[in-house]
Order: structure tokens, then sequence, then C-alpha cells
């Protein structure tokens, strides 16, 4: 099965909820938890879909602004 390409605005939902609540939902829709138990989170981010750039660049600000509110950056 041929997966398409994230939206942005997917793309915020899913870092959305592993920044806020330390989970995400696999492709197979099972919920996994990744606690990030106080460290500073990263992304490692690849992609070649249309609006790359525009998602890791929101990727970016989300996740330094999640870093920010916590003490961590």
């Amino acid at each position: 099965m041929k997966q398409r390409p994230w939206t942005l605005a997917e793309t915020k939902s899913h870092i959305s909820s592993q920044l806020y609540s330390s989970s995400v939902t696999a492709v197979t829709g099972e919920e996994v938890k990744l606690p990030f138990e106080g460290r500073r989170v990263t992304l490692c981010c690849h992609s070649d879909s249309p609006g790359a750039v525009e998602i890791v660049t929101a990727a970016r600000e989300m996740v330094d602004e999640f870093n920010r509110a916590q003490g961590l950056s």
C-alpha cells in the first residue's frame, strides 16, 4: 500500500501529541508511549515530500517552543 505524504496539519498534530502527551499513533493505530522524562527534545526530519521545508520549519518551531517552556533550551 502506497502511503501519501503527511500534510502540515497532520505533522503538527503528530508532533503536538508527542510533545504534550508523550505518545504517538503508529501506522497500525496503536498508541506508543515516548516519554521525555525532563530531557531536551530533538527531532530528526527527512523528506522529499511536497512542502518538506514548511513542515520541517514548523516542526522546529514547535520543538523549540516546547523546550523553552520546559526550561530546556
